[in-house]
């Protein structure tokens, strides 16, 4: 499972939540695996005195292209409007790039990739502009995200060396 939150609006927090379709579902092959939540505190308090939530699922997206049935979202990041999911034990391994400014998310698009990503962070450089970080095993890539211009292709930025004699 994972989990980030977006922006608030008002007392209004969204929370986005990577919990997989029941095992029927997957079976027909949907798989609506990012689902997102509101959560507000409630009208009424607690009995304990202590504030209280109410949290009302909005909305389940699939996001992943052609995923096979063991895919699930491994990890999910949000920086300003933008958000990122990576999956992981699927045939395909991706980072999926979405919006989250609107009253639904709209995908931007995925990322294929040659291995699943073992860690990642998505970065608001400019009004319109992001960076998206990832990595596995020892190299660390970059892609280059543009509200208003297609995307980049992800750039290999650095090896890590190893400690093994040469």
């Amino acid at each position: 499972m994972s989990l980030a939150v977006g922006a608030r609006k008002g007392k209004q927090s969204t929370v986005y939540a990577g919990v997989n379709s029941s095992p029927a579902q997957i079976a027909k092959g949907t798989n609506q695996h990012l689902r997102t939540m509101n959560v507000e505190p409630s009208k009424q308090k607690a009995k304990s005195g202590e504030a209280s939530y109410s949290i009302t699922e909005k909305a389940r997206d699939a996001l992943f292209k052609n995923p096979a049935e063991d895919t699930y979202q491994r990890l999910l990041r949000t920086s300003g409007r933008m958000a990122i999911a990576a999956s992981a034990f699927g045939n395909d391994p991706q980072i999926a790039v979405f919006d989250t400014s609107g009253s639904t998310i709209a995908s931007r698009g995925v990322i294929e990739l040659p291995r699943d990503v073992e860690d990642m962070d998505i970065l608001q450089v400019s009004a319109t502009g992001y960076l998206v970080v990832f990595c596995y095993k020892y190299e660390l890539h970059l892609f280059r995200l543009d509200k208003d211009k297609d995307s980049t292709e992800p750039q290999h930025i650095f090896t890590m060396p190893t400690d093994e004699p040469q």
